[in-house]
């Protein structure tokens, strides 16, 4: 059991990126729209045009629970959302686990998500072998995570990938975020007429 720890946490630091390469080219989302079809942990079919996410600034965190800085992130992630989600943030954790049964891994990421007291929602996108086909517009991904902020209008603002988290990354993603939701005004009912 010890060996094939091992072996699952060395294959999360070869895949969640290496220090000090970030900085090259940036991930890509095929047609400025992110599209995915995957399950909650309900296993509740959850679409990128759900309605959760109209008008709203959505941050896509993709993670796995065995990519060290991925787990190192979620606090970070947990303030913004209480912090922004009454200014139209969604975070949106999209989670890539190994496990041969869609039920063992939504089962083990609803667990660690109450002992991470993750606030925001987390779906299944399978294993880390069904990421191409889970998210097949994302491109020119060296690792994991990948962070996708997407504006109020549904289209993607960036997308980066294998970022290593350094000393300043909380501070400029809390930057990043505020601009995207100051942007464009929240969505909502136009005032009656004649009404300011």
């Amino acid at each position: 059991m010890k060996a094939r720890r091992a072996v699952v946490v060395l294959l999360g630091v070869v895949l969640c990126g290496v220090p000090g390469r970030w900085g090259g080219k940036p991930s890509t989302v095929e047609g400025s729209r992110l599209t995915f079809t995957l399950h909650d942990l309900e296993g509740r079919p959850v679409t990128s045009d759900d309605e959760r996410f109209k008008g709203k600034v959505v941050f896509v965190d993709v993670f796995g629970t065995w990519c060290p800085p991925c787990v190192r992130a979620i606090p970070t992630f947990r303030d913004l959302q209480m912090r922004y989600r009454n200014d139209g943030l969604v975070i949106l954790g999209i989670a890539f686990e190994y496990g041969d049964s869609a039920e063992g891994r939504r089962s083990y990421l609803r667990g660690f998500g109450r002992q991470n007291a993750i606030n925001y929602p987390v779906l299944d996108g399978g294993t880390p072998d069904q990421f191409k086909a889970a998210l097949p517009g994302l491109g020119n991904v060296r690792g994991f995570p990948v962070e996708i902020l997407i504006g109020r209008d549904g289209a993607v603002i960036e997308a980066r990938s294998a970022n290593v988290y350094r000393k300043g990354w909380a501070k400029d993603l809390e930057v990043r975020l505020v601009e995207a939701l100051e942007a464009e005004p929240p969505q909502g009912p136009s005032p009656p007429a004649g009404r300011p």
